[in-house]
């Protein structure tokens, strides 16, 4: 009850809520009424829509579904609370805007609108550690085990595949265009939102409360955590994390010591377990 009378947990359900709306905005006023495919859940359940009527929403919960199951049975119940909320979420605003009405025709003024409010709305989502599902959190699991392929690799074959596949059943080869038009609209909004692409963030904590903050990072969102140094009492802790983890090393911190101090900075290249994998090419870049 105390988590849901704080005001971070209004904000967190603004967010989730306003960028769900966002994104399926983006789809159903402009790239659904022009035959945009995009990658993705949403991609698939697009296909279904057009070849079967079958609502979008229940099709991303349906594509969706059999991955929750995996992540849950690999990692348990806590790897999908944050995934699976904007997975529910954006499936009914997805149905529920479907009686919207078209607002341009012109493909390509659709794609690149309908690309931009889908980023935006997914940026506002992952500002506070909610994800939709979909091509990322299969390209997670699959990631794991086959490490040689980087996470953002395996959601451009995923995606490709989605789009590729789709261009084929509906005979139109002009759709790999416009989703291709969709999909740099949405990356350089997305990373205008919440920044940095495929690059990591470093977390520097200075914390009395070491054990507390490293046993919740590590048991809710399995990364380690090195000690670097201390400073009157203090504990200076450092943690790589991907851009969709940070809110949640903010909200642990918070939680544990709110007295911690933080500072989070860009990191250009991270290798190692959880990220790219440690390469003879990239282990010799620097000398």
């Amino acid at each position: 009850m105390e988590a849901i009378k704080s005001k971070n947990f209004w904000k967190s359900l603004g967010c989730l809520l306003l960028g769900s709306a966002v994104y399926a905005l983006g789809y159903q006023l402009f790239m659904a009424p022009a035959d945009v495919i995009i990658g993705g859940a949403t991609g698939i359940a697009a296909v279904a829509h057009i070849l079967f009527g079958f609502p979008v929403g229940l099709g991303v919960v349906l594509v969706n579904l059999p991955l929750l199951l995996w992540s849950v049975a690999k990692k348990g119940v806590r790897s999908v609370m944050y995934a699976l909320p904007g997975i529910l979420l954006t499936s009914v605003f997805l149905d529920a805007f479907s009686f919207l009405p078209m607002i341009h025709t012109d493909p390509f003024f659709s794609a690149a609108v309908g690309g931009a409010l889908s980023g935006l709305g997914i940026g506002i989502m992952l500002a506070r550690g909610f994800t939709t599902g979909g091509s990322e959190l299969a390209a997670t699991l699959l990631h794991e085990r086959f490490s040689y392929i980087t996470v953002g690799n395996f959601v451009l074959i995923l995606d490709s595949a989605i789009i590729s596949g789709a261009a084929l059943v509906m005979g139109q080869i002009d759709v790999l265009f416009y989703s291709f038009v969709v999909s740099l609209a949405f990356a350089l909004v997305l990373d205008l939102v919440v920044g940095g692409a495929e690059r990591g963030k470093l977390a520097f904590i200075v914390t009395e409360e070491r054990e507390a903050i490293v046993a919740a990072i590590k048991d809710t969102m399995g990364r380690r955590v090195t000690v670097i140094g201390s400073s009157d009492g203090r504990e200076v802790l450092l943690c790589a994390v991907r851009r969709r983890e940070l809110y949640r090393v903010k909200e642990i911190v918070r939680q544990k010591d709110p007295g911690a101090f933080l500072v989070i900075t860009n990191a250009e290249e991270i290798l190692g377990k959880g990220f790219m994998r440690m390469t003879p090419a990239s282990s010799q870049r620097e000398k």
